[in-house]
């Protein structure tokens, strides 16, 4: 028979021997699914990085295609005011249409910025010394602000078309 010491010391051994076992076991399960969760983040990773490219390349090309339409707009309605400009130059009367009082409070501005202001007369227009506006002024004055009007335009849509509204999401309150 076993001292009674004994009993308890081979009990405790084999308690130790199996928690050892199962903490060696339990670090090694620990370890790989560690293991895995890297592995699956260096894959997320990598897919993200991947669609990022892809989203920055056609983005790009986007933006291209854009800016190209855009520049031939732009020239279009370079051509179209010029052909304008011409054919009012040929139809305009050059009769005064705006005295000199008006084309200075057309001219000045109360926010201290840049007017746009009328055009030189004609030298065919006997002026003297105060600055009236002609038909034909008024019309090419009217033609270049119709033109910086599309061009704006075209652009902000080229904007709209490069940043497209996101779809809205209605939010429901109680």
């Amino acid at each position: 028979m076993m001292p009674d010491f004994q009993k308890p010391l081979a009990v405790l051994c084999v308690v130790l021997t199996v928690g050892l076992g199962l903490m060696t076991w339990k670090a090694d399960r620990l370890e790989s699914d560690i293991a895995l969760l890297k592995a699956g983040h260096k894959a997320e990773l990598d897919a993200t990085a991947i669609a990022g490219k892809d989203r920055l390349i056609k983005a790009s090309a986007l933006a291209e295609s854009l800016t190209v339409r855009l520049r031939l707009a732009e020239e279009d309605l370079q051509d179209l005011k010029e052909r304008k400009q011409h054919e009012v130059v040929k139809v305009a009367t050059n009769r005064t249409c705006f005295n000199a009082d008006l084309v200075r409070v057309l001219n000045s501005s109360d926010q201290g910025s840049d007017p746009a202001g009328m055009p030189a007369p004609l030298s065919s227009v006997d002026t003297g010394d105060e600055a009236i506006a002609t038909d034909t002024d008024v019309a090419l004055w009217i033609e270049n602000a119709k033109e910086q009007y599309e061009v704006c335009r075209a652009r902000y849509k080229a904007l709209i078309d490069f940043y497209p509204p996101k779809p809205s999401t209605s939010i429901k309150h109680d």
